[in-house]
């Protein structure tokens, strides 16, 4: 029957996880995945509360999450808040392939962390050539 399975596996998986100690943002999460017709289980997903803040999140002023208009950059907006880590959650769809749905859960937030908008130690030697680094993905 191709990449289908005669019948479907309907036993489920659960992962649940919890990041209560940032009181401006906590937060439960739980994602549930089942392999249904497929051979082989081909989506994935990411679930990360540890993820420091890109450089424009970071406390400046100390307020609540409140956009704060930064002059240098017009099209910047950035948020004050007190917390220190941001929350990254993503599911990936393996569309008959479980090849990208992986590379993607391994590097999501790698590759949002290494952009030079993300870390501000980068951001000064970012030139045009930056624009165009997608650590290893292609465009079409």
């Amino acid at each position: 029957m191709g990449t289908y399975l005669s019948t479907p596996v309907l036993e489920k998986h659960t992962e649940r996880g919890s990041d209560l100690s940032d009181s401006q943002t906590p937060v439960r999460w739980a994602v549930v995945d089942m392999q249904g017709w497929r051979k082989s289980m081909e989506d994935a997903h990411v679930a990360r509360t540890d993820v420091p803040l890109p450089h424009c999140c970071r406390e400046s002023s100390g307020g609540g999450g409140a956009p704060n208009n930064n002059e240098e950059n017009s099209t910047l907006t950035t948020f004050t808040t007190s917390s220190t880590r941001a929350k990254v959650f993503a599911v990936f769809d393996g569309h008959g392939g479980a090849e990208v749905a992986r590379f993607c859960q391994m590097h999501l937030v790698p590759t949002l962390t290494s952009h030079a908008h993300w870390d501000s130690t980068k951001e000064k030697k970012a030139g045009a050539s930056d624009i165009n680094n997608n650590n290893g993905m292609t465009q079409n």
